[in-house]
């Protein structure tokens, strides 16, 4: 065997190995383009109404146990996920995260992000297709407003179609499970 029929050996092994690794990658990327296209991997969902509030002392329990009164008085069972991790002595990643759902699949929340923010992030989704409870809405950015004290800001409205109702009840089912497993009121 000679230095050039060696070489000729390994040039076409290594050609052959470039060409199989550019077919598996290529095959890679056709099944991840799919698995975009398919929309299997991306859910979303849009809030009916979604705003920020800025209060002056966002710590304060009062805004929680202002907010939880005002969602059991429209018939939501509340969960304070903030407090149920702090009482079963979990890590706690939000210092105000509260979640409320009512018998009509209707879903709120109100959490607050850390680092100083001195913001609370508030939103109210309801079963596709989006039907406006624009009483519901009104007393939400009022609650917010004036029986919290705190400055509204950055409204949006969304809307969702019916394609997005089994994702919507997928939500509602594991949220659920939160409420069982640590006993919202």
């Amino acid at each position: 065997m000679t230095a050039s029929s060696l070489a000729g050996q390994v040039t076409r092994g290594v050609r052959l190995s470039l060409l199989g690794l550019l077919c598996f990658s290529g095959l890679g990327v056709i099944a991840f383009l799919i698995y975009l296209m398919s929309g299997a991997g991306v859910q979303t969902i849009r809030a009916d109404l979604s705003f920020h509030v800025a209060c002056d002392d966002p710590d304060a329990a009062i805004i929680d146990e202002k907010a939880e009164a005002f969602f059991r008085q429209r018939g939501f069972v509340v969960l304070n996920k903030a407090e149920a991790a702090r009482k079963l002595q979990q890590p706690v990643l939000l210092p105000r995260d509260t979640l409320a759902i009512d018998a009509q699949s209707r879903e709120a929340t109100l959490i607050q992000i850390p680092f100083g923010n001195r913001s609370i992030s508030m939103s109210l989704r309801t079963p596709p297709p989006t039907r406006r409870n624009e009483a519901l809405e009104a007393d939400l950015l009022s609650l917010a407003d004036s029986t919290l004290g705190c400055r509204v800001h950055q409204v949006t409205r969304g809307k969702n179609g019916p394609e997005r109702r089994r994702f919507h009840d997928d939500l509602i089912k594991t949220d659920m499970r939160l409420f069982r497993k640590f006993g919202g009121r």
